[in-house]
């Protein structure tokens, strides 16, 4: 089954990060979710929607049927891998991780 997970997360310092960097950000959550949670990336984007919230798109598919399983699963999975990635690049601070607006959905 494939889920579609959404995470908007508030970018403190206000101007929206460049392209070089949304594009190593997406790389980098996309190799946390298939390299150790057997979840195929169908979809992922990373966009500012406003002038200061970074929201991340993704539809998410289990490898077998019994690899993700709810759209619980599948946000936990999202959120786990921005996380990761945001504290191995630096970038934690920068962001106001404990605010996050979550949605997650059968896709």
């Amino acid at each position: 089954m494939r889920y579609q997970a959404s995470v908007d997360v508030e970018y403190a310092p206000g101007q929206p990060l460049g392209d070089e960097s949304r594009r190593a950000l997406a790389l980098g959550i996309e190799r946390e979710l298939e390299g150790s949670k057997r979840i195929t990336v169908i979809d992922l984007a990373l966009t500012f929607r406003h002038a200061a919230v970074l929201t991340v798109e993704a539809t998410l598919a289990g490898v077998d049927t019994d690899d993700l399983t709810n759209p619980l699963h599948a946000l936990t999975c999202l959120d786990t891998a921005l996380d990761g990635v945001l504290l191995r690049a630096g970038l934690f601070e920068e962001f106001d991780v404990a605010r996050k607006r979550l949605t997650a959905s059968a896709a």
